[in-house]
């Protein structure tokens, strides 16, 4: 199912999921459901937790190895990920269950990772 991206912002505004200010998806583009398969690997940017996974609500297939990468090919928002807040790492994760997700080709965020 596709979604256009007003329509899935207005959903995660409306669910408090996310800000109006800084949606993810930008205005324009279309949102697809899909499912992520076991051994699929990707990657978040999130603070360093004394070595604890502390994933947010977003990821992407893309490696990053920097937070300029981070802003340059994801349009993250420094006020999602802040390095005055905190150590931010970079962490790979792989799919060990199936994830119910959504994917976005002109993104802030390429995958909207759902908790599982």
């Amino acid at each position: 199912m596709r979604l256009k991206a007003e329509e899935a912002n207005d959903y995660l505004v409306n669910s408090l999921r996310a800000q109006r200010e800084g949606q993810p998806y930008l205005n324009g583009s279309l949102v697809e459901e899909i499912e992520l398969k076991t051994v699929y690997k990707f990657y978040v940017v999130e603070y360093e937790n004394g070595g604890i996974p502390n994933p947010g609500g977003f990821g992407t297939k893309k490696s990053i190895s920097t937070i300029e990468e981070l802003r340059e090919k994801l349009a993250v928002l420094e006020q999602w990920k802040n390095k005055t807040k905190g150590t931010l790492i970079i962490r790979e994760y792989e799919v060990i269950k199936p994830i119910h997700t959504h994917k976005n080709g002109n993104y802030r965020a390429s995958i909207r990772k759902n908790r599982c």
